[in-house]
């Protein structure tokens, strides 16, 4: 993808422009600038789009954003946004809170690229560093190259229990939700054991609470 990174934190900004390319994005940075002076280069960066068009600016003021909504109303936004910063005025596409890591930077990128090829953001579901691809059922962790070798049941096990959002899911709720084969309990619980020592591997923990599970 073509990427507009308009940052005003100069560490920030470097690290992210850094990230990016090392994926293989093709980025322009607006260069953090001294105060009053970072709006018109924005200004100046987005008049260049109409020659070589962006496909995504990731900004980190609301300033920022309604400017570049103002100027490329096509073009995806990503707004890098701390549980203080104002509500913007104009909605961006997307909303990645920080702190955040390298992985979670690059799926909300890949979230963006899907939904202008007409995927939608639907198709991914982002909690942290664990992605799940719901258009082609693989799950990736610190990674969205590497999937991780699940089944065909630890994975819908696992979408489940991350669709619940921390909630802790008992084993009738995922047989109930787990649909186009049999799943009895004694297959769920042998997924779940499975998955378990998958998911530990990776680094994330499957909590149990009696026979009710959740990932976090």
């Amino acid at each position: 993808m073509r990427l507009l990174v308009a940052v005003e934190g100069v560490a920030l900004s470097r690290a992210i422009t850094g990230t990016l390319e090392r994926a293989g994005h093709v980025v322009t940075t607006v260069e953090p600038a001294l105060a009053g002076t970072f709006g018109s280069a924005v200004t100046d960066a987005l008049r260049d789009d109409e020659n070589a068009p962006f496909d995504a600016v990731i900004v980190d003021t609301p300033q920022a954003l309604a400017t570049a909504s103002s100027m490329t109303p096509h073009v995806r936004s990503l707004l890098l946004a701390t549980t203080s910063s104002p509500a913007p005025e104009h909605s961006p596409d997307a909303t990645l809170r920080m702190p955040f890591s390298d992985t979670e930077l690059l799926a909300y990128v890949e979230m963006l690229s899907r939904e202008s090829n007409g995927l939608g953001a639907k198709s991914m579901i982002i909690r942290g560093d664990l992605t799940l691809d719901l258009a082609n059922r693989k799950a990736y962790f610190a990674s969205t190259h590497r999937p991780m070798p699940l089944s065909r049941l630890e994975y819908d096990v696992l979408e489940a229990l991350v669709k619940a959002n921390g909630r802790f899911v008992d084993l009738e709720e995922l047989q109930r939700g787990i649909g186009g084969y049999f799943a009895g309990e004694g297959l769920i619980r042998s997924a779940l054991y499975t998955l378990d020592r998958k998911l530990r591997r990776a680094g994330l923990n499957l909590n149990r609470h009696g026979d009710s599970f959740r990932v976090m």
